[in-house]
């Protein structure tokens, strides 16, 4: 009888019929992700909004009170959390595709489905944490006053959910093929998103700084994008392009990488786990 060879997809290519027949796979790694997460969790996922909410406090009183620093045209607190929510989205999903493979690795080895649904799913689990805090987001929007057209609001805030997504997604499946190799990249992830959190214009706005070059650089900041076109649906100001046109183009140049990457080192992951 004749055998059957299996032969991961090469390079970018996707294979989007295979990936469609497990789509029920992917749905429920995705829904099994997120009980086990708030399994016997006593706020279950109030934790999420609670984090995002404290810091907010805690950068409020300091650029306010203690640095004095002014920010754009709306109020800092809000300010600050819009900034947050989608740093949470980001780094949520950096670390959960980051250790989805491990996580996974007795699957891995018995049965064959396409290896991307795995670091894929655990983006949807930073997806629904992110719309539990975005309901605080809403809520905060109409406590202060604030009135952004609906369709506006809805599409900028959409399109920095999709660069944000794809950045982690993208960053996600790089560190995911790295650790599998390199056991040190789990201990180097606390220390890679903290650095990454304080140069990304989370709790500060870009203007802060008056050299251009650096401003530049951090522009290049898939989150700097991400986090100025949703601030600016709630401001008078208009969109920043340039640092929207930077964010897109380097959260394609990641998605590129990261399933070049991944595709690569796929008919090596049974060996290595």
């Amino acid at each position: 009888m004749p055998g059957y060879e299996i032969k991961p997809a090469k390079w970018l290519s996707l294979d989007l019929k295979e990936l469609w027949q497990y789509r029920e796979l992917f749905w429920f790694m995705a829904w099994r992700d997120i009980k086990v997460k708030y399994k016997q969790t006593l706020l279950g996922f109030i934790w999420v909004i609670l984090q995002p909410l404290v810091l907010m406090f805690i950068f409020s009183l300091l650029w306010t009170r203690v640095m004095k620093v002014g920010t754009v045209d709306m109020p800092y607190p809000l300010f600050a959390y819009s900034g947050l929510i989608f740093w949470g989205l980001l780094s949520s999903g950096i670390s959960s595709a980051s250790e989805s493979m491990l996580a996974n690795s007795n699957i891995i080895k018995k049965v064959y489905f396409p290896r991307i649904i795995i670091p894929a799913s655990a983006i949807i689990i930073a997806l629904f944490d992110f719309l539990m805090t975005l309901i605080v987001y809403l809520i905060m929007i109409f406590y202060y006053d604030l009135e952004p057209g609906f369709l506006k609001f809805t599409g900028l805030l959409l399109i920095s959910v999709l660069i944000t997504s794809g950045a982690s997604f993208g960053i996600g499946l790089i560190i995911a093929s790295a650790t599998i190799k390199y056991r040190d990249f789990r201990y180097v992830m606390p220390f890679f998103l903290q650095t990454f959190f304080f140069l990304s214009p989370v709790v500060y706005p870009l203007s802060l700084f008056s050299s251009e070059p650096l401003r530049l650089i951090l522009s290049l900041n898939p989150l700097a994008g991400a986090i100025s076109i949703c601030r600016s649906a709630l401001s008078n100001n208009a969109v920043d392009w340039n640092t929207a046109v930077y964010g897109i183009m380097m959260t394609i140049f990641l998605l590129i990488a990261g399933l070049t990457i991944f595709r690569r080192m796929e008919s090596q992951y049974s060996d290595l786990l």
